[in-house]
């Protein structure tokens, strides 16, 4: 893991480790798909099988990200909140913050183990939690 983000710390440890986290766009336009291609200096035990995305990014930025990974058709399982972040000043590190962190860590634990027990983890495909 990168950084110690509040989802990515709460995530950790369970079956799904993190394996990269990004802060923006534009990182995760240029780092998702060297990780998708394996191609980092970073060794993973297996490739990435899904691509998780907090409440931080737009309807809009997630498009472009997903664009720039190789589109609908990649093979991975892409997590989205069903609150993507328009309204992108309610976003912070206020104790506010930490429990909805928190609480989307979990209901996103919850989703991947849904994933897996019906054989969809790392499928193609956007999944909402």
């Amino acid at each position: 893991m990168d950084d110690t983000s509040p989802i990515s710390s709460s995530l950790t440890p369970t079956p799904f480790p993190v394996i990269h986290t990004v802060i923006s766009v534009d990182s995760a336009k240029r780092e998702i798909p060297q990780y998708l291609s394996g191609k980092t200096s970073t060794q993973t035990a297996q490739p990435p099988r899904a691509i998780i995305l907090g409440r931080k990014y737009t309807s809009a930025e997630f498009e472009d990200i997903r664009s720039a990974c190789g589109g609908s058709h990649t093979a991975i399982s892409w997590i989205v909140s069903n609150e993507a972040g328009e309204n992108k000043s309610t976003f912070g590190m206020s104790l506010s913050g930490f429990k909805n962190a928190r609480a989307d860590a979990q209901a996103i634990k919850d989703l991947l183990s849904k994933l897996k027990e019906d054989g969809k983890l790392g499928l193609a495909g956007e999944f909402r939690y």
